[in-house]
């Protein structure tokens, strides 16, 4: 990762550094690994660290960088003069101001009161990380590592560095996501190894690009169907999954329309997926993940809540990485009661993986009954 500060048109980008005063002294290094990338990756303004629900510091470049739509702040040129009260640059020794206290909605600058906003924000995120984590211990496929949560304005990352402790990072436009999102995994592994000395868990799999390799041949999913659309509708939903669910990547997906499922298949009767379910046999986890989908209702609910004051607008994207593959929701359509689940057993196609339900989504034809935009 590249050091220094970044530009943006005549204006150097400093990001300023806030820990809590009872944190400064143990995490002046991981703030200082943060800073680089925050001052490196335009799409990363903001950064957040938490431990056992405690906010340690943040790192930001909020002062010299325009607000992202709907986040309710002035544009930067109207941000008052920068530093926000008892802050210093990385290197100097500041406290958080409200840091584990208040209602997030602080006085003085509009920029003091964005980090307000994202700090209550930030540790309710957490809560539903650990939240989301905890439900998918029984999936037997180890601890949530990486929650990324996208709106068509903006996202947040939520990653685990070890038991307890945490980094969230921020992007301010839908476009910044995937750039956001790299740059948090890279710097996780960073702190991880680095650091730690814990070995990397390769939170988002290998991000080698933009292209699906060719599927061999279709596939002969294990199929579950709910009220269908008509024959004809259904016919053409089977042929769809036998052409996107496979052994190589994407290894389960589900249709949910109005909250009841419409379709789901899986390849989970592979032998190349033998090894999986040693110990949680197959129906139970085709169990569990429609056990996932009843639960969204209420979770997405929570979400939202913890996401709003970061990021506006509906969540269109969940990813739930653990450290044995990953579970994606996606809601291309407006409905919040219709959306796709994917999941993929492999750590290191998650990121392929996720393309591959995509294009699931896009392909999805309007003639079949699937909802559409």
């Amino acid at each position: 990762m590249t050091s220094g500060a970044f530009t943006g048109g005549d204006q150097e980008r400093k990001a300023v550094y806030l820990p809590a005063a009872h944190a400064d002294r143990f995490y002046r290094t991981t703030a200082d690994r943060g800073r680089r990338v925050v001052e490196s990756v335009p799409e990363l303004p903001y950064l957040s660290h938490y431990r056992s629900g405690v906010l340690n510091f943040t790192v930001d470049v909020l002062d010299s960088r325009p607000a992202g739509p709907g986040s309710g702040t002035e544009p930067a040129a109207d941000l008052g003069t920068g530093a926000a009260r008892g802050a210093e640059p990385v290197g100097g020794r500041a406290a958080v101001p409200g840091a584990g206290q208040g209602t997030g909605e602080g006085t003085g600058s509009a920029t003091d009161r964005l980090r307000d906003r994202y700090r209550h924000a930030g540790r309710q995120l957490i809560s539903r990380f650990e939240d989301f984590g905890a439900s998918l211990l029984p999936l037997d496929s180890g601890e949530l590592m990486r929650m990324v949560v996208s709106t068509p304005h903006g996202g947040v990352h939520c990653g685990r560095l070890r038991a307890g402790e945490y980094l969230l990072g921020l992007a301010q436009r839908g476009q910044d996501v995937p750039r956001m999102d790299r740059a948090m995994n890279d710097l996780i592994s960073e702190i991880r190894t680095q650091e730690l000395r814990l070995g990397a868990e390769n939170p988002g799999g290998d991000q080698a690009g933009d292209d699906l390799p060719p599927l061999a041949a279709p596939s002969q999913p294990h199929l579950e169907t709910g009220p269908a659309f008509g024959e004809s509708s259904q016919a053409k939903l089977v042929d769809l999954w036998s052409r996107t669910v496979n052994v190589a990547d994407l290894h389960y997906a589900a249709l949910y329309h109005d909250w009841t499922l419409v379709q789901a298949g899986d390849v989970f009767a592979e032998s190349e997926l033998d090894i999986w379910f040693t110990g949680l046999p197959r129906p139970t986890r085709r169990a569990l993940y429609q056990d996932i989908a009843g639960r969204l209702r209420a979770d997405l609910v929570r979400l939202h809540h913890a996401l709003r004051r970061m990021v506006p607008g509906r969540v269109d994207r969940l990813v739930l990485d653990v450290q044995a593959g990953a579970v994606y929701v996606h809601w291309p359509w407006h409905a919040p009661g219709d959306f796709l689940i994917g999941v993929t057993l492999y750590q290191d196609i998650v990121d392929r993986a996720e393309r591959r339900l995509r294009r699931l989504a896009a392909e999805l034809p309007d003639a079949a009954g699937a909802p559409s935009g």
